[in-house]
């Protein structure tokens, strides 16, 4: 009798297993069975999605019963089947966070499985459900408080799979056969849901992406990064951002990255609601361009609104702040070592946040939004009158904006002047944040003769990561918005050469000087200005120079050791900095300046700044010029003494004689109108002096 039982329970899953059940099937109360409670050969069945948005079963039967020290370590085996397991080719990529079923209650979530099982049946792993509620409290407390608990780690176990005593070691890639023939007592198994899936990224921006920018490039592109000295904890100050640049998410998370399918809303293609075994999405981006991972609703908690999903970590960053986004599966791919699912997911619509990413599972509110960074660039390419603009929302990850920012301004270029070769480029952008005590601007110009996509991506990307990792308060970034405008004709000016328009000066004379300059394949043009010489100079030599654009070297020597002290000081360190299209002009020489009640002095009053927008100039002259010795002031003439006693006195008595009004000494005559005239001649002097200078400001560049 009990074998007559047992066979009409196989084909009563069997049966089940070939039914297609729609996803908002209900769950029964109180649906928890913990693994303290679970035996080996007990049966029971998982629900997931492998194509079409019907969740479909499969019938599973434990195997074993892995209790490692620590929660975090233990898991369930079971031994899948039923079409659903032999259409996908086995588990798939995507199917991580199925939910599995015994006596109808909810025992874990599938999330990992064996690597070249070739069994009908093979063997999966599933995360025990009473590890992964341990994420409800905390997301709860995350939507009201933002306080929470750091990441755990997995380790090792041991296993006995038929008999045999095996160690487990989770990779995030197929080894290679050596390794393989070298670990006979291992078997590898892989997170079924690590795959990061990407739209709207081809090309060297999806390749650079995945594997990191190499360092020859960075190198050869440098001149685009500002030499600023970042202001992190002393904890961080490894983490530099070219370091960010050169790791590629691959390498960082263990991941594969594939493109994907990603959709705007559209009525009835995401209309479905939540539940469990249907497919979600966690995605650090989306917009033009979208970017995260998709795996499988395990369980929804109908009283607080969490969803937990995949049975295992993304990027294990803990506390988190991804978009959840509703995915389906357009099909499963039986292909090599492991399959996966081809998913698509809505692009547009955020309907809640992912708060923890650890060990056991990620964990979602349904109830709450994510803070997002907008990203918006305009790139507009001169030469071929084309135009494009771009719209990213970017999750609030510090660790994934940088190199995201960068990825996605340098595929909307590469698109956009649809080359890659010789050019300038002029990059204006501003960024705002709820903690920055006011907006930052900063304008550059860019030349290169090989590439000049890449040049306005990594400054901008650059100042986000200073930004994002200070040490002095979060920013809390809200909007990165960047204009773009390329040329493909190399605007470039060398400076040749500096001449005054004397030798050698009095103290307070007006030294007037010519910059030559020269471009790419062009006539030379002139630049004139001038100097005031202190009235009380005293100095016999004086150095003009002039340089264009940043002294790189000089520069990044000074700034190596900045300590700041707070943002706005890091603010303005990056909109003061020397521009590329910038012409500075400097008398070198001249006594230092007095300071005045608050200890500053004018040291700007011997510095002359000017842009030539559009241009990229380089170049440095230096010329000598002389100052006359003032001539000594005369010293003045003594006072005449008081007569001698000895002298004869005037007569007395006798009354010196009145002289009439008329007779009383005047002034010599024309002294009062010649006076007038000298005024006059410095008056007008002044005025031949104002005009000249007018005529010499150059047509080409505002004066």
């Amino acid at each position: 009798m009990r074998a007559i039982r047992a066979g009409a329970l196989g084909l009563l899953l069997l049966a089940l297993g070939a039914m297609a059940i729609p996803g908002t099937a209900d769950v029964p109360p109180e649906p928890f069975l913990s693994m303290r409670d679970l035996r080996v050969g007990m049966e029971g069945f998982g629900r997931t999605t492998v194509g079409g948005d019907q969740v479909r079963l499969f019938q599973v039967r434990i195997v074993g019963l892995v209790d490692n020290p620590g929660e975090l370590n233990d898991y369930i085996l079971v031994r899948s089947s039923g079409d659903l397991i032999r259409e996908a080719g086995g588990y798939a990529q995507g199917m991580s966070g199925s939910p599995i079923y015994v006596d109808n209650k909810l025992v874990g979530a599938f999330f990992a499985a064996f690597l070249y099982d070739e069994s009908p049946n093979p063997i999966g792993l599933v995360r025990p459900i009473e590890t992964m509620l341990k994420l409800v409290g905390p997301i709860q407390q995350a939507v009201e408080t933002a306080e929470l608990p750091p990441p755990s780690e997995e380790a090792l176990a041991y296993v006995e799979i038929d008999g045999q005593r095996r160690r487990v070691e989770f990779v995030s890639r197929p080894p290679s056969l050596e390794e393989r023939r070298g670990n006979p007592d291992v078997v590898y198994a892989v997170p079924m849901g690590t795959p990061l899936w990407v739209s709207g990224l081809t090309g060297r921006a999806l390749d650079w992406l995945k594997t990191g920018v190499d360092a020859r490039t960075l190198e050869r592109f440098s001149s685009a990064l500002l030499p600023l000295a970042p202001a992190l904890a002393p904890a961080a100050q490894e983490r530099s951002f070219l370091e960010e640049l050169q790791r590629g998410f691959e390498e960082r998370y263990g991941s594969a990255l594939y493109p994907f399918a990603a959709a705007a809303a559209q009525p009835g293609l995401f209309d479905g609601d939540f539940a469990p075994g249907r497919p979600m999405a966690a995605l650090l981006t989306n917009g033009d361009v979208t970017l995260g991972g998709v795996c499988t609703t395990s369980y929804i908690d109908p009283e607080t609104n969490v969803l937990l999903a995949c049975g295992h970590q993304l990027f294990l960053t803990g506390s988190a702040n991804l978009f959840l986004a509703q995915a389906r599966v357009i099909d499963t791919v039986n292909s090599g070592p492991i399959s996966f699912v081809l998913p698509q997911v809505d692009r547009e619509q955020v309907v809640g946040a992912v708060l923890q990413d650890r060990v056991q599972a990620i964990g979602a509110s349904l109830a709450y939004q994510p803070r997002a960074i907008k990203l918006t660039a305009r790139i507009q390419d001169v030469s071929t009158d084309t135009v494009q603009d771009l719209t990213v929302n970017l999750a609030d990850a510090p660790n994934f904006v940088a190199f995201l920012v960068f990825a996605s301004l340098l595929q909307a270029v590469d698109t956009t002047i649809n080359r890659i070769g010789q050019g300038t480029m002029r990059v204006e952008y501003t960024i705002r944040g709820a903690n920055l005590p006011r907006r930052l601007l900063r304008a550059d110009v860019f030349t290169s003769f090989s590439d000049i996509a890449l040049f306005g991506p990594l400054q901008v990307a650059q100042i986000v990561f200073l930004l994002q990792q200070n040490e002095f308060l979060d920013p809390e970034l809200e909007w990165i918005d960047v204009d773009m405008v390329i040329t493909e004709p190399v605007r470039l000016l060398q400076i040749t050469d500096l001449e005054t328009d004397k030798e050698t000066y009095a103290p307070g004379e007006t030294v007037r000087y010519t910059i030559t300059l020269r471009p790419y394949r062009g006539e030379e043009r002139t630049i004139t200005g001038e100097f005031e010489l202190p009235e009380d100079l005293n100095v016999r030599r004086l150095t003009l120079q002039v340089y264009g654009g940043p002294r790189r070297q000089q520069q990044n020597n000074q700034t190596q050791g900045i300590q700041y002290e707070s943002l706005p000081e890091l603010l303005e360190a990056i909109e003061n900095l020397t521009t590329n299209d910038q012409i500075t002009v400097e008398l070198l020489g001249l006594p230092r300046p007095k300071e005045d009640a608050n200890g500053n002095g004018n040291d700007d009053a011997a510095k002359e700044i000017r842009k030539l927008k559009d241009w990229v100039v380089t170049g440095e002259v230096r010329t000598q010029i002389g100052i006359e010795k003032p001539e000594p002031k005369p010293e003045p003439k003594p006072e005449p003494e008081e007569k001698a006693e000895s002298e004869p006195s005037e007569p007395q008595g006798e009354e010196e004689p009145e002289q009439p009004e008329d007779s009383a000494p005047s002034e010599p005559e024309g002294d009062e109108d010649e006076g007038d005239e000298d005024e006059q001649k410095d008056k007008n002097k002044d005025e031949d002096e104002e005009g000249s200078q007018d005529g010499d400001c150059d047509q080409l560049f505002y004066c």
